[in-house]
């Protein structure tokens, strides 16, 4: 008996220690943004990052950066807390707070999830009904029911899939405080075609040599310096 309660304890006492080390550096980050310590804070989250990852740890990153003027980091934090955790409504107003144009973006992602919810609920009506019409009544057609299961379960992979690709695509948010210059080639020395702004997203298409070809609306802008955007 006493040999199984202290296994117990050695099984336990790890995760006890690591709930209290998160929880103490948490207390101590929100105490330093606090405090208006904001590298500080930016620290212990960065290494609570490491440790575990959640929404709260994100939105705490953006709000050290916006209180440090630095608007790109700000939303890249913001957008890596809605990966986690779509519905974290602290992350959905401070965007909607800081830059009125990642709404669209947002509101696109939860039309998607609800039809997705939805779609299910359908699949889910209709092989009951359809259970209930063949096997219940003793009309038992497997071929029947398994062919609309089928036609079904296709539909909803089909739409999963497609909405799946689109919200995991490579994006980006441009975090250089300065504007940063798009460019025709990987290269500096090339035609510089367009200025983009300090929190704006944009999409990766392809990499090259610390490069990104980007995108943004579904429009070709160019090539920008990889140390101007932080990927989420």
């Amino acid at each position: 008996m006493k040999f199984k309660i202290m296994l117990f304890i050695m099984i336990l006492l790890p995760t006890l220690l690591f709930a209290e080390s998160v929880g103490t550096l948490y207390k101590k980050g929100i105490e330093e943004l606090n405090k208006k310590n904001f590298n500080e804070a930016i620290r212990i989250f960065k290494r609570i990052e490491t440790i575990k990852k959640s929404p709260g740890i994100y939105y705490n990153l953006a709000l050290a950066h916006w209180n440090k003027e630095e608007k790109g980091f700000a939303i890249y934090y913001l957008k890596k807390s809605l990966r986690l955790f779509p519905l974290y409504q602290r992350s959905i107003k401070a965007l909607k707070t800081i830059n009125k144009e990642t709404e669209t973006g947002e509101t696109i992602f939860f039309i998607y999830i609800f039809s997705l919810g939805v779609l299910l609920i359908l699949l889910i009506i209709i092989q009951i009904l359809l259970y209930k019409k063949y096997y219940l009544k003793g009309k038992v057609n497997t071929l029947k029911i398994l062919a609309s299961l089928l036609i079904l379960s296709i539909s909803f992979a089909s739409f999963y899939y497609s909405g799946s690709r689109l919200f995991k695509e490579k994006k980006g948010i441009v975090v250089k405080k300065v504007e940063a210059k798009v460019f025709s080639e990987p290269d500096p020395s090339s035609i510089p075609l367009y200025k983009i702004q300090e929190g704006e997203e944009v999409r990766i298409l392809s990499t090259y040599g610390g490069w990104y070809k980007i995108t943004k609306d579904n429009i070709l802008l160019g090539w920008i310096k990889g140390d101007s955007v932080k990927l989420y």
